[in-house]
């Protein structure tokens, strides 16, 4: 889908009929750009450029590879569905939904002017194509922010980068360069065929513009879940085979960004309205009487949108080999290799401290069992001294009785010196009370 170019109620009505965001290529044919270049770079250079864009893996895991973050650019724009339903297909893959993709919502086409009946034209539209805030412009942008000497961080050229994959592949689709203008919508633009209603069998495909994104149902798939990346890549190769870079010629070797808008602007004036262009100068309601276009076009805007989708893979595949030589530092390799010497420092560390816990643990361990043997022989100790305590009183007091007993023996004896009997039982009465006391005071009883 394409923003119009227009403001106030021009824009008002050209959102009106769009229902998906800026696409070109559905996932399937940017992808397929993507792929391309990969072949075309190698696995070594393939693997410098996807090490930048894994360092944004913690929040986009699906869209780490030049083929997969080539959609980046689409499904960003996805936001929850008010309604609660479930995301539409260009928004799978995303961790969470954020609406970013409003920032670049212009960046995705460009907006040649298509007039070939000379209708009287709108202010608005006399001064396209802009030159800033488009698909070119934003290609230059991308590239001049990837080549910038001794600058750049993992962030910027991840931004440019996922840009780049997308934009390149955009432009070669032909109505992301250009919009008719006809008495079909009133002296209004088509914006790019959004408001061409079509009828035919290639599903999903209810547009002029949905038709070509789709290469007229030849490259139909979304990603993640329709793609299979070890497919995706026989089918990069067998197009290769299919479109050699001779073939194209010295275009292959075009890489200026409002040059490849123009050639794309040029396809889409002689091939994308060429069966309905003499209809044009007559109003007619799209949503009567859609567009039914004959299996001759179909067939033609199948084989143009692939030799295009190839033709993008090597014009991206050569832009990126220019970017190699002013890659940024990855994280572990900043400084001259300062941080890979850090981190094996960390790690030393790491394990000296661990090293460490460990030895205090032990001599913890031999304190514990230290003091637990200490405390068994406090305790023994203890227990002996009551038990050496307790046998010695036990001797005292047999001792102390055994005194006792002759002393009571010795008062009885004194019944010999004239005393009467009934004198001696209180006198051996009160000396026994006396000596029961004295014991149990431990006093001595002598």
């Amino acid at each position: 889908m394409r923003v119009s170019t227009l403001v106030g109620l021009f824009s008002a009505v050209a959102l009106s009929f769009c229902s998906t965001p800026a696409q070109a290529w559905w996932d399937h044919g940017h992808m397929l750009v993507g792929a391309i270049a990969r072949q075309e770079l190698g696995p070594e250079n393939t693997e410098r450029l996807e090490a930048v864009l894994r360092q944004l893996d913690a929040h986009y895991p699906a869209f780490n590879r030049l083929d997969t973050a080539a959609t980046w650019a689409d499904h960003i724009h996805c936001l929850p569905d008010p309604k609660g339903n479930p995301p539409l297909p260009y928004c799978e893959g995303m961790e969470r939904m954020e609406g970013l993709g409003a920032l670049f919502y212009e960046n995705h086409f460009v907006t040649h002017i298509y007039n070939p009946h000379n209708v009287t034209l709108k202010k608005e539209y006399e001064t396209l194509p802009h030159s800033t805030g488009n698909a070119p412009w934003m290609i230059q942008t991308a590239m001049k922010g990837l080549t910038l000497k001794g600058a750049g961080t993992v962030f910027s050229w991840n931004l440019f980068l996922r840009l780049l994959l997308h934009m390149v592949g955009d432009q070669h689709q032909p109505l992301h360069t250009q919009s008719s203008v006809s008495k079909w919508f009133d002296g209004l633009d088509d914006m790019g065929g959004n408001r061409v209603w079509i009828k035919t069998s290639v599903p999903n495909a209810d547009n002029l513009h949905k038709l070509w994104d789709s290469a007229a149902g030849r490259f139909p798939k979304n990603w993640p879940s329709q793609v299979d990346l070890e497919e995706l890549q026989k089918q990069a190769r067998d197009l290769i085979a299919l479109h050699p870079r001779a073939s194209y010629g010295d275009r292959v070797n075009e890489l200026g960004a409002w040059a490849i808008a123009k050639e794309s602007q040029q396809l889409a004036s002689t091939v994308v309205y060429k069966e309905i262009v003499a209809s044009m100068n007559t109003p007619r309601n799209f949503k009567e009487d859609p567009y039914r276009p004959s299996e001759a076009y179909l067939q033609e805007v199948a084989e143009l949108c692939e030799s295009q989708i190839v033709l993008g893979g090597y014009r991206l595949a050569d832009m990126l080999k220019q970017t190699l030589q002013f890659l940024p530092p990855m994280p572990a390799q900043k400084g001259d290799g300062k941080d890979k010497k850090m981190q094996a420092v960390l790690v030393t560390d790491a394990q000296e401290a661990t090293e460490k816990k460990q030895q205090e643990t032990e001599v913890e361990t031999d304190a514990n069992s230290t003091h637990t043997h200490t405390h068994h022989q406090t305790l023994l100790s203890i227990m002996g001294l009551i038990l050496a305590v307790s046998i010695l009183s036990n001797v005292m007091l047999t001792s102390k009785l055994s005194k006792a007993n002759q002393q009571l023996r010795t008062i009885t004896a004194s019944e010999g010196n004239g005393v009467s009997s009934t004198q001696q039982q209180q006198q051996q009465g009160a000396s026994g009370v006396q000596i029961t006391e004295r014991l149990m005071q431990g006093q001595d009883v002598i």
